[in-house]
Parts: structure tokens; sequence; C-alpha cells
């Protein structure tokens, strides 16, 4: 028998990483773009991290273990988000979402993020903001993982 994520692990108005993306979203399309630009990842990141802030959660950037760092990092009872951002340069387009998406993926299996965490549960995601459409186009969420 395998265990399951207990759902109290997760946000009041957030049931998955689907309602989260989309909330984060809205919060993105507040931003005026000529005053708050959202220009490469650090400030996608740091943006979210006030936007998570700001509903209470308490976030750590750039959180370092053995093997590299996590961009943001927040947890909701007993269990730890992990988010791997990447940012689609529209103007290139050499970086495909999808790519990106799957770039952010490998990293956090392969640098472990969240995994020397106390918390029960882990729940990792890989977002891609876009330049042009100033909003995450793309993510996936990893199987949670009991810890």
């Amino acid at each position: 028998m395998s265990a399951r994520m207990p759902e109290q692990a997760l946000p009041v108005g957030v049931s998955d990483v689907e309602t989260f993306v989309s909330q984060l979203n809205k919060a993105f399309l507040t931003l005026d773009y000529k005053d708050y630009p959202v220009t490469n990842e650090a400030s996608c990141r740091a943006f979210a991290s006030v936007f998570l802030a700001g509903a209470g959660l308490p976030t750590q950037t750039e959180t370092h273990n053995a093997l590299g760092r996590s961009d943001l990092e927040f947890s909701i009872g007993d269990t730890l988000w992990v988010l791997e951002f990447k940012y689609a340069r529209d103007k290139s387009r050499k970086e495909k979402p999808e790519a990106l998406k799957e770039q952010g993926l490998a990293q956090i299996d392969e640098r472990m993020y969240g995994r020397q965490g106390a918390e029960k549960w882990l729940k990792r995601v890989s977002l891609v903001f876009s330049e042009n459409r100033r909003q995450i186009v793309d993510f996936e969420e990893r199987e949670p993982v009991g810890l």
C-alpha cells in the first residue's frame, strides 16, 4: 500500500498544482509591464516569492544543498513545495517552453532539491515563464514523494 499526500497539506483554495499556477498567473497579471518588468528567471522567482509571502507563506529562495540550489521553497503543513523556474525568451525562439520545463525537471531530480528537508512530503514543480505572454506557459509536477 503506497502512502498518499494528505489533502490538508495544500493551502485553502488550492487543490492541485494547476490551480496554484492559475493563481500565480493572476498575480503576474497585476504587475505593470513598464514599471515592474519580469525580465529573467531571478525577477520571476522574486515576484513569486513576494506573492507567496503576501499570502502568508514564508519562502526561501535559492535553498542550497550538497548538489545545488533550488529557486524557491515553501512549506505548507507537512509538505515542502520546491519550485524550479525557467524563463523563455520568446525573441530567441531557441528556448522552447517544453524543453525548458524538461530542463527544470531534470535539475530537480539530479540535484535532489528538497530531499534535505524535515517535512513528510515533497512536491516538486518545474515552471516556465514566457517573456512575451508574461505568464507561466508550461509546468509539470513530479509525483509527490514521501520522505
